[in-house]
């Protein structure tokens, strides 16, 4: 490069020495060892362009977005969404231990009932009606996942000279279509029986069971009393539910409070001065269950270190829910925040909330659903699009330098030739730095008390950029700050942005950007040997 250099000068040196001389003939009778002369030279040194997205870091990217039709095309925004869990209204749902025992008059006459001597009687059949007594739920159907059920058969009184058998049958408990039925002796028990997987139909917690009875004497005549009753108790144990209909009552649940961390806020918003015109945070209450249910925000507010603010809400708390119409659906209810801009000019850096839920509050009556795996959720959504006025906000651009094989001693004097194209709608005061290759500053090569403005776009009445605001510089550097530029590897270009000093909202657009271009403009000594 250094040989094509040299070859350029020399020719083009020689070439203004013969075009410019007046007397032909003399010149070349002139003997040339060498040649001097200054030329000025323009030597580009970087190219910087800076959006607004340069002052996002990874963390961020997740959470931005770009709206892609509609009047704020183009405009970036802050996306940011997280579900709070609020587990607690399936806990209402439980099922103690129930043992129930029913009896089914087996001689409702005013007669005993013989039974002769060898001989087996089918006494008259009959329905018994149990109750699982659940309070405040009436439950109307039931799958269950689990639980044990034990039947247990006695008749009373005992008369020991006639074994009795019983068979009752649960017609509201089936499995695959089948009801679930057991045959028991008089004094006997059922073996352990697992009702996973079986459906039980009810009415307000009660269901029927069929049930015959037949006696056997032995070598003696004997007769069943008046008034006998042969028992049955049902000991249930261990139950749990695929899903449950019916009506669950009155009832409150306390749900566990939270501190979300909400580090999008943090990340973004840090070091920088900036009200946002028209944030939305919303909360988004997601219903899986079939149950009118009031969503109680005992606290909410933002907070960040020795301070908070209260979350507004619309509606207000209680709020009540939207249900699903089908189970296994979820019913969405969305409660705006109407302090939005409060609270994101607060730079919180992280929401509190404490809640309790309410189920079927002042009713009496309904028809609920819930399926086990049912949650009641709180969603909140942030939507922050970048509109408004901003300060101290600071974009960078690091560019390698490479004067090729021009030495610092081969320049006379230079000036720094800065040119700006900004459509950003912010000011810019500009600064660059010059690294060495262990990336250690070696200078900066603008004066920090020359205040150096870039003006930013112009905006129309929305805010929308429309003219790029365009300048040129010039500006002497010193010998000692040449030689600097000429021992550095890297130029990092920072600008520090805010916006004009007036009352409007601008918008800041992914494609709109700060274009840099920064050359050297040197007079160069140069001796040409001939």
């Amino acid at each position: 490069m250094n040989n094509l250099r040299s070859i350029w000068w020399r020719t083009g040196l020689i070439s203004i020495a013969l075009l410019s001389s007046c007397d032909f003939n003399n010149l070349l009778d002139t003997d040339f060892e060498s040649i001097s002369t200054s030329p000025t030279i323009a030597i580009p040194l970087g190219y910087g362009s800076l959006s607004i997205q340069d002052f996002l870091n990874d963390e961020d990217s997740a959470n931005i977005r770009i709206y892609e039709s509609g009047p704020d095309q183009g405009v970036v925004y802050l996306s940011y969404e997280q579900t709070l869990k609020t587990q607690g209204i399936r806990d209402l749902l439980t099922f103690p231990d129930k043992n129930i025992t029913r009896g089914l008059n087996i001689n409702p006459t005013a007669f005993p009932i013989p039974v002769p001597a060898n001989s087996t009687v089918n006494l008259s059949p009959g329905n018994l009606t149990f109750d699982l007594d659940f309070d405040p739920e009436k439950f109307s159907e039931i799958l269950f996942t689990q639980g044990n059920l034990r039947i247990t058969a006695q008749t009373n009184p005992i008369i020991p000279n006639l074994q009795f058998e019983g068979q009752i049958t649960l017609t509201s408990f089936t499995r695959n279509g089948v009801p679930l039925s057991q045959t028991l002796q008089n004094g006997g028990s059922s073996q352990l029986i697992s009702i996973a997987g079986y459906s039980a139909i009810l009415t307000d917690n009660l269901f029927e069971a069929q049930v015959t009875v037949r006696v056997r004497s032995g070598a003696t005549p004997s007769a069943v009393p008046p008034g006998t009753q042969f028992n049955f108790t049902l000991d249930f144990a261990s139950l749990n539910f695929d899903y449950v209909k019916g009506f669950f009552g009155d009832q409150t649940a306390d749900l566990p409070e939270e501190t979300l961390e909400i580090g999008a806020f943090q990340n973004v918003f840090d070091d920088v001065d900036v009200s946002l015109a028209n944030p939305k945070i919303s909360f988004v209450v997601i219903n899986e269950y079939g149950i009118p249910v009031n969503v109680i925000f005992n606290t909410l507010e933002a907070r960040k270190p020795g301070s908070s603010l209260a979350v507004l809400l619309n509606p207000a708390s209680p709020i009540v829910t939207n249900i699903p119409e089908t189970m296994g659906d979820s019913a969405f209810t969305t409660v705006a925040v109407t302090n939005a801009k409060a609270l994101l000019d607060f730079a919180p850096t992280e929401f509190y909330y404490n809640v309790s839920a309410r189920i079927n509050q002042g009713l009496t009556d309904g028809n609920n659903f819930c399926k086990s795996d049912a949650e009641l959720n709180v969603r909140m959504s942030v939507e922050v699009p970048f509109i408004g006025s901003a300060s101290n906000v600071i974009l960078q651009d690091t560019v390698d330098l490479d004067l090729g094989d021009l030495e610092s001693s081969e320049l006379e004097d230079a000036l720094l030739r800065i040119v700006t194209i900004n459509h950003l709608p912010l000011n810019a005061n500009l600064q660059l730095y010059l690294l060495n290759e262990d990336l250690t500053q070696l200078d900066i090569l603008l004066d920090p008390n020359d205040n150096r403005i870039i003006e930013g776009a112009t905006t129309d009445a929305s805010g929308t950029p429309t003219s790029p605001g365009e300048k040129v510089m010039e500006i002497t550097i010193s010998k000692e700050k040449i030689n600097k530029l000429f021992d550095a590897t890297k130029l990092v270009i920072v600008a520090e942005l805010e916006t004009a000093d007036n009352p409007k909202d601008v918008k800041f657009r992914a494609a709109d950007k700060l274009e840099i271009r920064v050359g050297l403009k040197a007079k160069v000594k140069l001796n040409v040997d001939l």
